[in-house]
């Protein structure tokens, strides 16, 4: 398969992105979106798989810690569903249980403060990269 991969951690507040490259091996933090209606956001979204020359959508499907599916996880769903729609393109899930308090961590080894990853938007822009470094990684 050829083309780029976007994975977006998406969540109600803030949305991270990362993209590959074009063979699929490295995986770079686009940015964080916040405050923004869903439509806006797939806007932005379909702006940025156009420019980027991405084949195929990777959303962190935020399951409970027992596997099972929630609130937020029936969110990312319908959420998938209108991008798949405007989009054209094919949408996978990945697990992204404790993403974000892996991306803490990562962090927060660089002696980075809790204010600024939240000012930067960090978190969410790699926790993006650690979902799509997960699909990756499975081949």
């Amino acid at each position: 398969m050829k083309g780029r991969i976007l994975a977006i951690d998406y969540g109600d507040k803030r949305v991270g992105l990362a993209v590959s490259d074009e063979m699929r091996i490295i995986a770079t933090p686009m940015e964080t979106i916040e405050g923004k209606t869903r439509k806006e956001l797939i806007e932005i979204i379909a702006s940025a798989v156009k420019e980027r020359g991405v084949t195929l959508i990777v959303l962190g499907l935020p399951l409970n810690m027992d596997g099972s599916e929630g609130n937020r996880a029936r969110k990312t769903r319908e959420f998938a569903g209108l991008l798949e729609e405007r989009l054209e393109l094919p949408v996978e899930f990945i697990d992204e249980r404790l993403t974000s308090v892996q991306a803490d961590a990562l962090i927060s080894e660089r002696g980075i403060s809790r204010r600024d990853r939240k000012k930067r938007g960090l978190t969410d822009k790699v926790a993006a990269i650690i979902i799509l470094r997960s699909f990756l990684d499975k081949g």
